[in-house]
């Protein structure tokens, strides 16, 4: 216990265990215009595969959204985590892609100030931070503090993204949070630092995805790997 991680061995962090747990498909709001990548201007609207038997399934023609964090949302702009799962022509496969708020220079700024800060200030241990209630008020009330403190003047959407981006990094499972929401997911796994994470979809027509998502640093993989530790009560060797 308590020594380096060997990321030559790929880890598994995360698994359901029952997988007749919700088998029922989620899908998007039709016509949700979603956060742009790089390569794209806006994301295609929302068009779903369904699940029927066929002997032969044209996987390019793939290209389904559906909302992950809230998984229910009572309007598109609430939603701050969606999957999009598309087939990617230059490597031929389907990639299961985490679409988040994009961040300005400004904003990415004032998060990593006020969560330098938040480890210093919180008399809790990470391990205990859940989302019940008293805690998550809790934590608003830190960040409220810190964005005064700070001076930084937001707009209301900017709060929601930096608080979205904390909320996730504190309480939830940071980068892999909006993937733990997905009950479409029964496997999380990693093979290494700057390799894209494997999820394992429960709809037999996707099975196993390349992620968007990866740990670039060894720093960025140990911090997760001792929050999940806390998180489970686990040690990890």
């Amino acid at each position: 216990g308590g020594g380096g991680m060997d990321s030559s061995k790929p880890i598994a962090f995360y698994h359901v265990k029952d997988p007749a747990l919700e088998k029922k498909k989620h899908h998007g709001v039709k016509g949700v215009a979603l956060p742009s990548l790089r390569d794209t201007e806006n994301l295609p609207e929302d068009s779903t595969i369904t699940g029927k038997k066929t002997d032969r399934i044209d996987k390019s023609a793939i290209n389904e959204t559906y909302p992950l964090i809230p998984r229910h949302p009572k309007h598109p702009k609430e939603v701050k985590a969606w999957a999009w799962i598309k087939y990617d022509p230059k490597a031929q496969e389907l990639v299961y892609n985490v679409i988040e708020p994009p961040l300005t220079p400004n904003e990415t700024e004032a998060i990593e100030k006020i969560k330098a800060r938040l480890e210093e200030r919180l008399d809790m241990d990470f391990g205990v931070l859940s989302k019940a209630k008293a805690h998550l008020r809790y934590l608003t009330a830190q960040i409220d503090k810190l964005l005064e403190y700070f001076d930084i003047k937001l707009s209301k959407q900017q709060m929601d993204k930096i608080k979205y981006y904390i909320f996730r990094d504190f309480v939830g499972m940071g980068k892999i949070e909006p993937m733990v929401r997905d009950p479409n997911i029964e496997d999380i796994s990693c093979d290494g630092i700057g390799i894209p994470i494997y999820i394992f979809h429960r709809n037999s027509i996707y099975g196993e995805m390349r992620s968007n998502v990866a740990f670039k640093t060894k720093e960025e993989m140990d911090n997760f790997v001792m929050k999940m530790a806390q998180k489970t009560g686990k040690t990890i060797s």
